[in-house]
């Protein structure tokens, strides 16, 4: 038997091609290619493709260091656009997958060559991208894709690799309530031919869903759950199962509202026996806000249901975010089987080519979103309706955010005033009418803020900014006025509520900031995302 060995492709084409030629002359009966098919060539995804292909012969295939850096860092790539969907390299992505989808049709114009074209054109403006960034150089269009399959076929980034717990809250705008858990369990040795490739997934409810003071859940009505298509399920045949969420890459400031809060982070979303959920892998108690890092964002009932449902939004829409490039890989794969048949591509067999996989994906997503909306939502029909769904709800998120701060901010102030109510009767006339004042500014922000519409949301928040702003000034001038009649008690417990206002507005501000910099963001700052660990 011949054998053939090569390693150290590097992504060059031509002597990839060179090689393989030889080899076929040859005689050569079995191919084993020995790693670094990615890195410094100017064409991985070919060489990518060409190696896959030739392992679906029957040739043998084994990761090299370069391969697997170029993986792990598509894997970044994707979590970084899922987790800043609105920012520069987001859009620039969408838009460079949008050209080399129109280049592929202006290649395709039925001559000898048209074929090879088609799929040059797509690998060129698919390079030129990834080369154009700043930390993605070394990714692939079909690196990208195949990670992206990876993250919706197998639960383990969900899991973070290891073994996880998720803990589910829901909101009906009113109360918060502990749904219950999703545990993820690892297995001594994964195995790909099983259901979840050998994990344990299951849901236990809540032993008393109203007590957010406690994670007790009921281990003698635990479900079992399917992973696929990115969704756990218990019942994969059914149309809308009664639990369907879905894996989200968020970015942890969304919920903390603290810039430093940069790194991504696995967040749960979709519907359990009817209630829209999200899960975060750390439990959340409603009477410890100083250890629940995503408390503002759960226990302000109103404000959290609009979080929730928001949240859930983006986990669908945000799928729509690699709609090119999934269509561009297709292409490429299609054009690459037509040229090896020596078939040329025509326009219209590349148009009837590419409806066929935007129905396929198109069909994917609507499932997808029925399913974790419980029926309630339907997906995005394009990218753009997508990007807008993605934009709206992040600033839904942001603004909610900043309400239920505003809120906490008011509830500090009214406990100042509070405090300066028992000294009225050493007040003159104007300070007793700038406590009042003060008060009633406290009431009118509170029922501002707990009923506007998520149409008016924005400008409320706009608004009772100011109105705190003034609330905290006459706050801090009858404190001054009351100097020597105020006991160090009263003092201090003003000063903290001074200290907890002015974190509010600073939090706010930098809620802001964050949103209108990654709009402009070509290079968003994941950290190292969610990487696999050692064994």
């Amino acid at each position: 038997m011949r054998i053939a060995l090569m390693s150290d492709i590097h992504g060059n084409r031509e002597a990839f091609a060179a090689c393989l030629e030889h080899a076929a002359q040859n005689g050569v009966d079995r191919y084993v290619f020995l790693g670094d098919f990615a890195g410094y060539g100017a064409d991985p995804g070919w060489v990518i493709d060409t190696v896959m292909a030739r392992v679906a012969d029957g040739a043998v295939a084994v990761l090299g260091n370069h391969d697997a850096a170029a993986l792990a860092n598509a894997g970044l790539f994707y979590q970084t656009i899922s987790a800043y969907p609105t920012s520069a390299l987001a859009k620039n992505f969408q838009q460079a997958m949008s050209d080399t989808n129109d280049a592929a049709t202006n290649a395709a114009d039925g001559s000898a060559n048209s074929s090879q074209n088609v799929s040059d054109a797509i690998t060129k403006n698919a390079n030129a991208f990834f080369q154009s960034t700043k930390s993605f150089q070394n990714v692939t269009l079909a690196g990208l894709v195949a990670m992206e399959n990876y993250y919706q076929s197998f639960p383990f980034v969900w899991a973070e690799f290891g073994n996880t717990t998720y803990y589910l809250y829901s909101s009906d705008g009113k109360t918060t309530s502990f749904v219950g858990t999703i545990s993820l369990q690892k297995p001594t040795t994964l195995d790909l031919t099983q259901q979840n490739g050998g994990y344990s997934c299951v849901f236990k409810p809540a032993v008393n869903p109203s007590d957010t003071t406690t994670v007790n859940v009921d281990g003698s009505k635990a479900t079992s759950l399917t992973y696929g298509n990115g969704l756990f399920v218990d019942n994969a045949n059914a149309d809308v199962p009664q639990i369907a969420v879905k894996g989200t890459f968020q970015i942890k400031r969304l919920f903390t509202q603290k810039t430093t809060d940069t790194q991504i982070i696995p967040v749960l979303t979709g519907s359990v026996y009817g209630s829209t959920c999200i899960g975060f892998d750390a439990p959340q108690k409603s009477n410890d806000s100083q250890d629940s890092a995503f408390w503002n964002s759960l226990f302000h009932p109103k404000n959290s249901a609009e979080i929730f449902k928001s949240v859930m939004t983006i986990g669908g829409a945000v799928m729509m975010l690699f709609f090119f490039g999934q269509i561009a890989l297709g292409i490429y794969r299609w054009a690459r089987g037509l040229g090896a048949a020596k078939e040329p591509t025509t326009a219209d067999l590349l148009k009837k080519q590419s409806d066929a996989l935007e129905k396929a994906f198109q069909d994917k997503l609507d499932e997808a979103v029925k399913k974790i909306s419980d029926g309630r939502q339907k997906a995005p029909e394009n990218p753009d309706k997508a990007n807008n769904e993605i934009s709206e709800s992040r600033d839904a998120v942001v603004d909610n955010g900043n309400a239920a701060r505003l809120n906490e901010g008011l509830k500090s102030e009214a406990s100042s005033l509070k405090e300066l109510a028992e000294y009225e009767s050493s007040m003159n006339g104007d300070q007793v009418v700038k406590l009042e004042s003060a008060a009633e500014s406290v009431r009118e922000s509170s029922k501002a803020l707990n009923e506007a519409s998520p149409d008016t949301l924005h400008e409320v928040v706009g608004t009772q900014r100011q109105a705190l702003d003034g609330i905290q000034s006459n706050v801090s001038d009858l404190t001054t006025s009351l100097d020597q009649t105020l006991s160090t008690e009263a003092k201090n417990t003003i000063a903290e509520n001074a200290a907890t206002t002015n974190q509010v507005q600073e939090d706010i501000n930098e809620a802001n900031k964050d949103q209108e910099d990654e709009v402009n963001d070509d290079d968003p700052d994941g950290g190292e995302g969610i990487e696999p660990i050692d064994a």
